[in-house]
């Protein structure tokens, strides 16, 4: 029930069952009121001593009235703030509001992923050139080879040989009488072709009896080309063994293998003769 209904309601219980217009003034009065100041004008100077039962009763259910009308003011005002409180409440009008539409929210599209391969770089593919293995040991006499001596010694035995003097036994042109370092450059001189010498190339020691040499630009073998030397003993007798892989030859492999184990042969027979 809303609150005008609720006062006329009340009023029209606590004022009594009719309502005239009173004669005097144009005023709006109960008609019980303005018969009761009617009666006391005449019977007494003092109205509110002479008020006649009737108009201290509708004094009483006014007062009643106006009592019950404050407090369903107060429950209607509380019962608004409560509604206000409550999150989420509101009016109907506010419930049959339709909702604001969602801003639609957009993910950026990912950056598209490369399918491009970079460039590979090239590199020379070196392959097998040779493989030899070779006794540590000479011929005597040199020339018609009646015996043949080997060297029954550990590789260490040859490592302390080079170590003490590298190009005394070492038989090509241009090694160092000192023990190379490692990433040394040696400026070797491979004169077993008639027009192919230059042999340059880099020192790496591998393990505790071996080595290896790196050709640099220039060599005959393609620059990264490799030589790798190793000294092992098999049934007391020394050996050492030379592999090589060579990038981009410049001499026919048959000339390139014929001179490598000239020089590797020879390098065995005077480590041989050093150290018998």
């Amino acid at each position: 029930m809303s609150v005008p209904v609720a006062i006329a309601v009340l009023l029209s219980r606590g004022a009594g069952a009719g309502v005239g217009q009173h004669a005097e003034r144009g005023v709006m009065v109960p008609n019980r009121i303005s018969t009761a100041f009617e009666e006391s004008r005449i019977t007494s100077n003092s109205p509110i001593q002479t008020l006649p039962q009737s108009l201290k009763e509708d004094s009483t259910r006014k007062e009643v009235c106006m009592s019950l009308l404050r407090k369903v003011l107060a429950a209607t005002v509380a019962s608004s703030a409560l509604v206000l409180a409550i999150p989420g409440a509101g009016t109907a009008a506010q419930a049959q509001k339709p909702a604001a539409p969602a801003i639609a929210r957009t993910t950026p599209a990912a950056a598209p992923i490369s399918t491009s391969v970079a460039p590979k770089v090239k590199t020379m593919k070196l392959r097998k050139l040779y493989d030899y293995r070779l006794t540590v040991g000479y011929c005597v006499p040199s020339h018609s080879c009646d015996q043949f001596r080997v060297a029954k010694k550990h590789p260490s035995k040859a490592m302390k040989k080079l170590k003490s003097c590298f190009n005394c036994t070492f038989p090509v042109s241009g090694a160092p009488k000192k023990y190379p370092k490692k990433g040394q450059k040696l400026p070797l001189k491979a004169c077993w072709f008639k027009k192919v010498c230059n042999a340059p190339v880099k020192f790496y020691p591998k393990g505790k009896y071996g080595w290896y040499f790196v050709a640099q630009k220039g060599h005959f073998d393609g620059k990264g080309s490799k030589v790798h030397f190793h000294w092992y003993q098999k049934k007391k007798v020394l050996y050492l063994r030379v592999w090589a892989y060579v990038a981009n030859p410049s001499v026919p492999d048959s000339a390139n293998k014929a001179g490598a184990h000239e020089a590797w042969s020879q390098f065995a027979k005077n480590m041989a003769r050093s150290l018998t």
